[in-house]
């Protein structure tokens, strides 16, 4: 299939973050591969799946689903690694919160259809991502309050975003 500039932008971001197979019987995913966790496909074979695989449920679940071509490139990227690392719904939702606490009147149900588009685009955009990135530093703080085992991954989840910020920051595409 072929991806826009857009996408494959975000996803070689993601996809350098999310690595190979990951048997860890702490990590909350369950069993994972290329990122993609047992935990939200259940029915998949996990241990059977490809780059090409991932990428395509990447494509539909994450990037389609948010519809991260809508924003710039940074923003995309934010969104999609987010709604990745954290959930789709998730990353909607901190995206919708955002562009609320800049004064709109947006709704805030976790689902990116025209207004949150239109919405989006008016605000500012670096504001609307460190949004996002805010709420996602909560989730992992939140989770480890819950699951005090958790913590071993803390180091890992604040390097993927600081690593994210940076490749973000250097984007001087639309």
């Amino acid at each position: 299939m072929q991806y826009t500039w857009k996408f494959n932008k975000a996803i070689a971001f993601t996809m350098a973050m999310e690595g190979g197979t990951n048997p860890d019987l702490l990590d909350r995913g369950g069993f994972t591969n290329h990122g993609i966790s047992s935990k939200q496909y259940p029915d998949l074979d996990i241990g059977g799946l490809t780059i090409d695989d991932a990428v395509a449920i990447y494509f539909k679940d994450y990037w389609q689903a948010n519809k991260c071509e809508a924003f710039t490139s940074p923003l995309s990227c934010v969104l999609f690694d987010t709604s990745v690392n954290c959930g789709q719904k998730s990353a909607a939702l901190w995206m919708q919160t955002a562009v609320s606490t800049m004064g709109s009147e947006i709704s805030i149900d976790g689902i990116v259809g025209a207004e949150t588009i239109l919405e989006t685009r008016a605000m500012n955009d670096r504001a609307v991502l460190e949004g996002i990135v805010a709420r996602r530093l909560e989730r992992y703080v939140n989770l480890i309050n819950h699951y005090p085992e958790q913590a071993r991954f803390i180091k890992g989840w604040i390097n993927r975003v600081s690593a994210m910020l940076k490749y973000v920051r250097s984007d001087k595409t639309p």
